[in-house]
């Protein structure tokens, strides 16, 4: 079978977000399909006696702090190495494929770790491919200046460098989430050649968690409703949006609790602040903050409960907790950002992004309506099931593979 060489700056038990648990489960899918599949990853101490792991990459991934908080600190040579090109990554690279002797590599997630491993890939011979969940390769310093007007010649100056240095790397193929992520890479200017659409598949775990739980969660008579949020909380997934419009709801009848999973990355500063507007609102007995949840313990959480939401003020790539609640059967309320209502399709209910009005409205409508929001929890599941599958995924990535064996070899 095939040698996949697997490559992402973070790796499992390092997780910041999807990304990471995404790749893992794509490696093991690929393993249990008969493929050998190594990782190179960042220098991570948990990681250095993992087999097939390279533990090698460019910034090191122990430590405390958020790598995004890092990089911000960090100066423009650094940042030009973490988001351009890391000569120490290019040689980590071409040492791992040296020693493993891949016939293709799959790159996840290079944002800080710079097009280097591709530039490296290509220059040993090995065809390689992306699979991009979020907009680094329209590189993310670039997009941090977005909107800054005192930094437009700056980012006008970058943006020719990135542009040449990504011409340079060649990012096709490609394969991305979300239509609407493909539009953005395009946007951005990557080109549209061999750029296409492979959406994520649910982890392992929860699929089997969701084909078993058989029932849609049915509210019984007298029972509050229950709300739920499964994302890291961080002021971009907008749970701030979310606890003021659940307020809002409460104080005009709606008889419900509110349930935030989820770990803060900055040090618990923003749940103080979610704390603190529920305290504000005097509903804090109704907010119910959960924790960072194994798989064993969401799919509990999420079979407990009516009504997902997730209410993202930044472009949300894809929305892995979003197809997870789906699959459970929850009737699910998402912000017109990003790709979340291309995930719905339809089976559930999308809100202006930052509209807590709106989104209140919608709580006390579904709230008030258990037909209508049984029937959105059924649609939600069967599409879930079906177009979020594992195995269409895992097929997508092996299909992709061996066209570019088969291309390199020709």
């Amino acid at each position: 079978m095939t040698r996949i060489l697997a490559i992402s700056l973070r790796y499992p038990p390092y997780v910041e977000g999807g990304y990471e648990l995404l790749t893992r489960d794509a490696v093991e899918g690929l393993r249990g399909r008969g493929h050998t599949v190594a990782v190179l990853c960042g220098a991570g101490r948990k990681l250095v006696a993992e087999p097939d792991v390279f533990a090698t990459l460019a910034p090191a991934i122990d430590g405390d702090e958020s790598l995004f908080d890092q990089d911000r600190r960090a100066g423009a040579l650094e940042r030009l190495r973490a988001h351009f090109f890391r000569p120490a990554n290019y040689g980590a690279t071409k040492r791992a494929i040296a020693a493993f002797k891949p016939d293709v590599v799959i790159y996840f997630n290079l944002g800080m770790a710079s097009l280097a491993p591709v530039v490296a890939s290509r220059r040993m011979g090995v065809p390689c491919i992306g699979y991009h969940c979020d907009r680094w390769a329209g590189n993310l310093w670039l997009q941090q200046m977005e909107g800054d007007r005192d930094k437009r010649g700056r980012r006008f100056i970058l943006g020719l460098l990135w542009g040449g240095v990504r011409e340079w790397a060649n990012l096709s193929p490609g394969l991305c989430a979300s239509e609407w992520l493909r539009g953005e890479l395009l946007r951005s200017g990557v080109h549209a050649d061999g750029i296409g659409v492979l959406p994520t598949g649910l982890s392992p775990e929860m699929e089997t968690f969701a084909t078993a739980a058989l029932k849609i969660p049915a509210r019984q008579a007298g029972q509050k409703l229950r709300v739920i949020a499964t994302s890291m909380l961080w002021h971009g997934k907008g749970q701030h949006i979310l606890v003021q419009a659940f307020a809002r709801a409460v104080a005009e009848g709606l008889d419900a609790e509110l349930h935030l999973a989820g770990s803060d990355h900055k040090g618990g500063a923003y749940q103080e602040q979610l704390k603190a507007l529920a305290a504000e609102a005097r509903i804090e007995e109704k907010v119910h903050f959960l924790g960072m949840l194994c798989p064993t313990e969401l799919s509990h959480e999420l079979s407990a409960s009516h009504i997902f939401v997730l209410p993202s003020l930044w472009g949300e790539p894809f929305g892995l907790s979003t197809i997870e609640a789906m699959a459970h059967g929850l009737c699910c309320v998402v912000s017109d950002s990003g790709a979340s209502p291309e995930l719905l399709a339809g089976a559930g209910v999308v809100v202006e992004t930052g509209n807590v009005e709106e989104l209140a409205a919608s709580l006390l409508r579904l709230g008030g309506d258990e037909e209508g929001r049984l029937r959105m929890g059924r649609q939600a599941r069967k599409r879930a099931l079906g177009h979020f599958g594992r195995e269409p995924f895992l097929q997508g990535l092996e299909a992709a593979c061996e066209a570019l064996i088969t291309e390199a070899k020709a």
